[in-house]
């Protein structure tokens, strides 16, 4: 179960993409389906892996899929937070990842991203031929075993999405605290060039 911020459109196809030939199943907003035109080149851009959900409301359907693919031991990647991020901030998880977590027990892998909104701009109907590289971090499985034997309620689904969203944070700290070191040594590099 790939547990991944989100901060545009280009994320899941991209990721899916990178880990080729492990299929992973991931939902798309419902309004991707509203014609079938637009739904067969959705399905065809990604390999048919992806399911309509409704945003804004409980989707059942989709959550008992969710856990459906996960208890048969197919991968999904999904974005806890719900929504994308327009400052590429984290948002707060939603507690029906928690749920979805509890229910399935999967293995929970957290993923950092960045760099994708610039990639495929919100508006945009495809991705931009020329934009600034993207990054992808992915952190170690967690063990989120304490939990399961734990009464699924509110507090627990909301504990689990918690300590997901605190390793993605973790992640994004990490890969910041690099690139500060990086951007620091281009520095000294280039004082001793002068």
């Amino acid at each position: 179960f790939l547990l991944c911020n989100h901060v545009s459109k280009a994320e899941a196809p991209v990721i899916a993409a990178w880990l080729y030939p492990r299929a992973f199943w991931f939902p798309s907003k419902a309004e991707f389906y509203k014609s079938w035109i637009a739904a067969f080149f959705w399905q065809l851009f990604t390999a048919v892996h992806t399911f309509p959900v409704r945003r804004g409301e409980r989707d059942m359907k989709a959550v008992a899929l969710m856990r459906e693919l996960l208890e048969k031991g197919k991968n999904v990647l999904l974005f806890p937070e719900g929504t994308r991020s327009h400052d590429g901030e984290l948002l707060p998880g939603k507690r029906g990842v928690g749920m979805i977590v509890h229910q399935a027990q999967p293995l929970v892998l957290p993923v950092y991203v960045r760099g994708f909104a610039e990639q495929w701009p919100s508006g945009h109907l495809l991705p931009l031929l020329k934009a600034p590289r993207s990054l992808i971090s992915f952190g170690e499985p967690m063990d989120l075993s304490e939990y399961w034997e734990r009464p699924l309620n509110r507090e627990v689904a909301q504990g689990i999405v918690d300590d997901v969203m605190a390793e993605i944070a973790r992640l994004k700290a990490e890969v910041e605290a690099d690139e500060a070191d990086l951007a620091g040594v281009a520095e000294d590099t280039g004082g001793r060039n002068q």
